[in-house]
């Protein structure tokens, strides 16, 4: 077999530089000499990574059916969401660690496969063995760690120990699936260390696994979602899903249809062979009680709107009391009619009281007078030397005619029983005596009334004399 070196000062290879009988040894300086050596056309390719090769990540290699034996030496280094896809007879996967977050990180269809001391952690399958019965030869310590649960995928199995005095395992963190059962693991199970299950799937079910990652686009039905699309592994959870917004709805979930279909969650686990779309279902906003408009929630749209509002009416009555009216005020606008007279007063501090003095009795009285002498024996209607003492008698008769003096009329004046005296008139007088009598009129009120109620309209309300305490409510949906 042709042997053919190519050194780690060389920059740049062509493709099929070789013939299918040589073995090519490559110590590769940038990533365009790895993929020249493996699409050399060489029989054997063993290709060491140095440390001046630090554009791997994010690459997939792919290695042709034709070529016998594929090796790689990773120095130890970790290489982020490398992929190889090895068709070769035998694959050497040698001291490498692979991060990756998307498709498995290896791939192979060899029937004879060796890992040396390699490391891969991958959201799905780390390490999917393909041939229908691989001979899986192990170096040192291995780990295989997915953190959706499934770690390895293979069908028959057979683990070997390449150096028996060197501490060697294959620790698998998750599951192992095996198509289609346990028993298919042929040989070497010792080697192995499940922190899971060794779980048998069937051939369908394999080649789903197989595909690893699958796109979930997600369609937000008339809302917004932020995210338009993840990646998922087959047979893992859906994880964390986001959640989209649509103004006046609450979402439902993301569901498998348009409408109806199945609900999907973040524990739902995925089990399609193909890219899933999820649609966003929605309901409908429920629309809330009156509310005042002041404690609307932002953004929320008003779909029903009223007033509320006092709407104090007056009246005036001449009555004292009105149902379903209060008073508040009070006003004599007018007098009754006159009553009266009466004979004491009648004043109460509203009435309008007069009063007049009226004659309540009448007597009349005749005043006759004489000058008699010192005995009171003889008299005279004139003063005299003889007749000096003049007497005065009020009577409320007529006294009885006696005589006539010198033209002067005598009058008699009984003293005693049979006894009299010459008197003559000297005037005549009444004596009246008067009372008080009232009249009054009773005041005439008119009394003001008011009431207030509670209304509300449909149209909008403004404050006025008549109407207070306007509030505006309304209904409304939640964005």
């Amino acid at each position: 077999m042709e042997e053919l070196t190519i050194g780690a000062n060389i920059t740049s290879l062509g493709t099929n530089i070789v013939s299918n009988k040589t073995l090519l040894t490559v110590s590769a300086a940038n990533k365009s000499i790895v993929e020249a050596a493996v699409n050399s056309g060489a029989k054997e390719v063993y290709l060491r990574v140095t440390d001046k090769c630090t554009n791997l990540n994010n690459s997939t290699l792919t290695i042709p059916n034709t070529m016998e034996t594929f090796t790689i030496n990773g120095f130890g280094k970790t290489y982020n969401n490398l992929r190889i896809v090895s068709n070769a007879k035998k694959t050497i996967i040698n001291r490498m660690n692979f991060v990756c977050d998307g498709q498995t990180p290896l791939t192979i269809s060899s029937p004879n496969v060796e890992l040396h001391e390699t490391t891969i952690k991958s959201p799905g399958i780390c390490l999917a063995l393909t041939a229908d019965k691989t001979n899986l030869a192990l170096r040192g310590e291995c780990e295989l760690t997915a953190s959706t649960g499934n770690s390895m995928l293979c069908k028959q199995i057979s683990l070997s120990q390449i150096d028996p005095a060197l501490a060697t395992s294959l620790k698998v963190n998750g599951n192992l699936l095996i198509a289609t059962s346990e028993k298919d693991i042929l040989s070497g199970k010792n080697l192995l260390k499940v922190t899971g299950k060794i779980v048998g799937i069937t051939v369908d079910e394999f080649n789903k696994y197989l595909k690893g990652v699958f796109t979930v686009s997600f369609n937000a039905n008339e809302g917004v979602v932020n995210e338009s699309s993840k990646t998922v592994v087959y047979g893992s959870t859906y994880g964390s899903l986001p959640t989209p917004t649509r103004d006046y709805y609450t979402f439902d979930g993301w569901y498998t249809a348009k409408a109806g279909g199945n609900k999907i969650t973040e524990s739902s686990v995925f089990n399609s062979a193909e890219n899933v779309t999820l649609y966003a279902h929605w309901t409908k906003n429920p629309t809330s009680d009156w509310v005042l408009e002041s404690t609307l929630p932002k953004g929320a749209s008003v779909v029903d709107q009223k007033w509320t509002y006092d709407l104090t009416s007056k009246t005036s009555s001449s009555s004292s009391s009105m149902s379903g009216w209060t008073k508040y005020d009070t006003k004599r606008t007018g007098w009754g009619g006159t009553q009266g007279p009466v004979y004491s007063n009648p004043s109460n501090g509203a009435r309008n009281v007069w009063s007049e003095q009226y004659e309540t009795s009448r007597t009349h009285h005749y005043v006759y007078y004489h000058y008699a002498n010192s005995a009171f024996t003889s008299f005279s209607y004139a003063q005299s030397n003889t007749y000096r003492n003049y007497r005065e008698y009020d009577v409320t008769s007529a006294l009885t005619y006696h005589k006539d003096y010198s033209g002067h009329a005598g009058y008699r004046y009984y003293h005693n029983g049979t006894n009299y005296y010459i008197v003559w008139l000297s005037r005549e007088y009444d004596d009246v005596s008067y009372g008080t009598r009232w009249y009054y009129q009773e005041p005439v009120y008119t009394y003001y009334y008011k009431k207030t109620e509670a209304k509300e309209s449909s149209t909008e309300v403004k404050a006025s004399d008549s109407i207070s305490n306007v509030k505006k409510y309304v209904k409304y949906i939640n964005k």
